[in-house]
């Protein structure tokens, strides 16, 4: 794959699109864990609104989902750039938009759990640091942070 310079993002609609967007999640944040395929699938997905960018093969480069936890507020969960990807603008580009989509449900504020590598992506997007949150799969450090929309 050639390094995209922008990724078209759609709202996956068809079976390839959720095909892609799940394998994807599966491939960029559980089986690097040795977590068991099924477990890129969460509960609420079903009522979660999802973002999925595609390069110019049509081909899933990013992925992410949001979803109401409180009245104004929106969590931002399963962030995914595919490596070949990564370093290319399509993570900024994948929050931007999935921002956008809350600040139309009315939401104020966006929060999100963010592993420990991923801190300083989320504050060059204007996010801020809050304290340690959780271990996921007892391993990797999840920090909260939240932004003003």
């Amino acid at each position: 794959m050639t390094q995209p310079a922008e990724a078209r993002i759609i709202l996956p609609a068809t079976a390839r699109d959720w095909e892609q967007y799940f394998h994807l999640r599966y491939e960029v944040l559980r089986a690097p864990l040795n977590q068991p395929p099924g477990s890129e699938y969460f509960e609420d997905d079903a009522t979660a609104l999802h973002a999925l960018a595609l390069d110019p093969s049509d081909c899933a480069v990013g992925v992410g989902r949001i979803h109401l936890i409180q009245p104004a507020t929106m969590q931002l969960r399963a962030m995914a750039v595919a490596p070949a990807a990564r370093a290319c603008g399509i993570g900024r580009q994948m929050v931007t938009h999935l921002e956008e989509r809350a600040r139309g449900t009315g939401a104020a504020v966006m929060v999100l759990e963010a592993r420990e590598q991923a801190v300083g992506f989320y504050q060059h997007l204007g996010y801020r640091l809050g304290s340690p949150s959780h271990l996921l799969f007892g391993t990797i450090q999840h920090f909260s942070m939240s932004k003003s929309l």
